[in-house]
């Protein structure tokens, strides 16, 4: 697949030829159509917002405060030309709060139908902004593979969601929680080679230290509260330490830290599982997987950055079944059973499947619509402008 960079110094028009001719006549494989036709669509997309900012169709916007003294009828008259020209408001008959409302869902926002300041902040940007924006997206789209495979993940980390893709198709997709800001998850290229099913959880030393011991420090019985077992290096050996041995209560923890932490954590299989009942494996240098989770009410929330780096799905069932179609024998019953027999066991896929993390900001779905994410991680490199009302 050839890909035209955003780093050639040309005029728009050149740059456009340059995408079309790119793509004139390319007989897409079904391994390849899902991320250059993202690559095409993302570059039409750039082009529209670079020539809308230099149109007449777009009239720039006052500070957010000077815009509330404005009249309602004058209000919404500068909203609905706005919103025509991002193309949100259909026609002259669509209801305006129809037409907020799509510009809410496509950028990431709480879709109210109602102007508040986040949307204001949004629209005020303009499209030079989103012009930029798109602008590194593309440049994020440069680095993945031409080919993702016959079958692969997508982890799209400020959009919180997965897909699982098969032969250029969409097969199964869902939200996800991913690391908060100060604890950021990766961006990788992996393959998942396993899934646990049933998995104990042996907890990091980082999350131990940072989100164990200040709840212990509150609640004593913790630990058997939430069936961990306590674990400690002696002569070389693991051995297991009982938790009435250790006098939790006059623990200065104040004066504990990481390295002076001599136990190890392990949490029990289950459904009260920190990984929930399926964890999904691609070893790598930095622990990091995907997995199950009992808090399932947090796929709810519109900010979904709560994790500690790994990926928590919303639907590990079906992303198992999906995974394991290649594996012999490995029906929906036969997970059944293994689940029932509440052991940890490990399957490995027979066909192993790409798995890729990325961080689109801005990308077209499959619908063939734009959207935009709320920059989580602070990646986006853009020529800051002033802020409304500030």
């Amino acid at each position: 697949m050839t890909l035209v960079t955003l780093n050639q110094k040309c005029k728009m028009g050149s740059f456009l030829a340059l995408v079309l001719l790119a793509f004139q006549g390319k007989a897409f494989s079904s391994t390849m159509a899902v991320a250059s036709q993202q690559y095409y669509q993302l570059s039409m997309a750039f082009l529209r917002y670079h020539q809308l900012a230099q149109s007449s169709a777009w009239q720039s916007l006052p500070t957010y405060d000077q815009f509330m003294l404005y009249k309602p009828e004058d209000k919404n008259a500068l909203l609905a030309q706005l919103l025509t020209a991002t193309g949100d408001h259909k026609t002259s008959s669509d209801p305006l709060y129809l037409a907020i409302q799509r510009y809410q869902r496509r950028h990431q926002l709480p879709a109210s139908g109602h102007i508040n300041k986040a949307t204001y902040l949004s629209l005020y940007a303009g499209p030079s902004q989103k012009a930029q924006l798109i602008a590194q997206n593309l440049k994020r789209l440069e680095h993945l593979p031409d080919d993702l495979g016959r079958r692969y993940v997508m982890v799209n980390v400020p959009d919180y969601s997965l897909q699982y893709v098969e032969n250029g198709e969409i097969k199964l997709s869902m939200r996800v929680i991913v690391g908060k800001p100060y604890r950021p998850t990766p961006l990788m290229v992996d393959t998942i080679r396993s899934i646990i099913v049933n998995p104990t959880w042996t907890v990091p030393s980082k999350i131990a230290y940072k989100d164990i011991l200040p709840k212990l420090q509150k609640q004593p019985n913790y630990l058997k509260k939430h069936n961990f077992s306590l674990f400690q290096y002696k002569d070389n050996n693991v051995v297991n330490v009982d938790f009435d041995d250790i006098d939790w209560e006059n623990i200065n923890f104040n004066k504990v830290d990481r390295s002076a932490f001599p136990y190890q954590l392990r949490q029990s299989s289950g459904s009260h599982n920190a990984l929930g009942r399926f964890k999904f494996n691609f070893p790598n240098s930095q622990a990091i997987y995907l997995h199950d989770t009992p808090q399932k009410y947090l796929f709810s929330r519109h900010n979904r950055a709560l994790s500690s780096g790994c990926v928590r799905v919303e639907k590990p069932r079906q992303l198992a079944e999906q995974l394991l179609k290649n594996n012999r024998y490995y029906s929906s019953k036969k997970i059944d059973q293994v689940l029932n027999t509440g052991q940890m066991t490990t399957l490995s896929l027979h066909s192993p499947v790409p798995v890729y993390i990325t961080y689109l900001t801005a990308w077209i779905n499959k619908e063939g619509e734009l959207r935009f994410a709320r920059d989580v991680y602070n990646k986006d490199k853009l020529r800051r402008i002033s802020m409304a009302g500030k």
